[in-house]
């Protein structure tokens, strides 16, 4: 039987969620029945997983395009390219990519849309141009088979008259595993420098203003106990105003993003989100598979996490103080009576793997190019 062609469209392969959601996706998918090509719009950034997609057998093709020239080269480039591809499929994700998917005359357009664009673009762009960008994102979503990262993005797609259909995001529960015992934990944390006692916090991702991080790092320095860490790994535009306001307090500690986060989650007791707003963040998803219990802010994308496990994990609403410390001490009670550590590692395995979304996505192949034969056989 012939091989289906699946041809990804991004903007690059920048070392971003989205991107290792890609990369666990076509990691997992069924080579025999799929022929998979990923085309990037522009160069690569600095901090790519352009290699890892090398390692797994993909072919990759980029046109090296400025955002300016994909405004008036793009479509033409991208057309000539899937010509001479002959895509079954077609799949993208971004505002570029979308966009540029929707103008395109073939069949089977599907984009998988992980944010909400009215909330992240003016953050990202300033209000006016970034209301203007959701706008254009959600006309072309509309032209498209879309698929949401979580229930709560199609939730706010139905308000939109976006259709919408749920295939969650996934983690590699094989790459992303607990620690054994306490011992291990202690000295994994003197491998990492951080002192070996001590009940640490954990926050890694972006340092942006959507994140809220310093709301975590004002709830670690109002804390009374003196033992208690917060491990903020990352970087980004708020990490100046973030490392002035977390010098009063030696207990937070400052970490560059690295290759390998899961160390430090071996290494801490709870992971921290205070975030605004969420898809379904992959930091949430592999601090579970590392078996870590979750303090989550009251976010529709969070609650949907702490509904399919609420043994894993404690939600508090934003920026506030009082239900986060009471949150804390649900958890460590949970840690004691629910066994939490267990039920995180449990529904990252359940609900969240990689191998779950990857045949998700595959079924979801199988039944458009099902449909589109059974209209060819009736038309002919």
């Amino acid at each position: 039987m012939k091989k289906a062609t699946v041809v990804y469209i991004v903007s690059t392969l920048g070392r971003t969620g989205p991107t290792r959601q890609l990369l666990n996706l076509v990691k997992h998918l069924d080579r025999n029945s799929f022929d998979v090509h990923i085309l990037t719009l522009s160069l690569e950034p600095k901090d790519s997983l352009k290699s890892k997609f090398g390692e797994i057998r993909v072919n990759l093709h980029c046109l090296e395009l400025t955002r300016l020239a994909s405004v008036f080269f793009g479509h033409a480039k991208v057309k000539k390219l899937l010509c001479a591809l002959e895509p079954d499929i077609i799949h993208t994700q971004g505002l570029r990519a979308d966009w540029l998917s929707a103008r395109l005359p073939f069949p089977h357009k599907i984009a998988t849309q992980r944010n909400n664009p009215f909330s992240d673009y003016p953050k990202l762009m300033g209000l006016v141009v970034g209301r203007i960008a959701a706008h254009l994102h959600c006309y072309a979503l509309r032209q498209l088979e879309v698929v949401t990262c979580s229930d709560s993005v199609a939730s706010l797609n139905h308000g939109m008259n976006i259709d919408s259909n749920v295939i969650r995001n996934g983690v590699d529960t094989s790459a992303f595993k607990p620690i054994q015992n306490s011992e291990l934990k202690q000295t994994q944390r003197l491998n990492l420098g951080l002192p070996p006692d001590g009940r640490f916090f954990i926050y890694t991702g972006p340092l942006i203003v959507r994140k809220n991080i310093e709301f975590l790092i004002k709830s670690i320095i109002g804390h009374a106990i003196d033992s208690d860490y917060l491990i903020i790994l990352g970087t980004g535009p708020s990490l100046n105003h973030l490392d002035q306001i977390a010098k009063v307090h030696p207990n937070i500690i400052f970490r560059d993003p690295t290759d390998n986060v899961l160390p430090y989650l071996q290494a801490a007791d709870y992971f921290v989100s205070a975030s605004y707003d969420e898809g379904l963040p992959n930091s949430v998803l592999e601090a579970l598979a590392a078996g870590l219990p979750v303090l989550l802010s009251n976010i529709s994308a969070h609650r949907e996490i702490i509904k399919l496990s609420p043994s894993s994990g404690e939600l508090f609403c934003l920026n506030r103080l009082d239900t986060f410390y009471r949150a804390i001490d649900n958890l460590a009670f949970k840690q004691k009576t629910e066994n939490a550590n267990n039920a995180a590692r449990a529904s990252a395995v359940k609900y969240f793997s990689a191998e779950q979304m990857a045949a998700g996505y595959q079924r979801f192949y199988d039944d458009l190019l099902t449909q589109s034969l059974h209209i060819s056989t009736r038309h002919s």
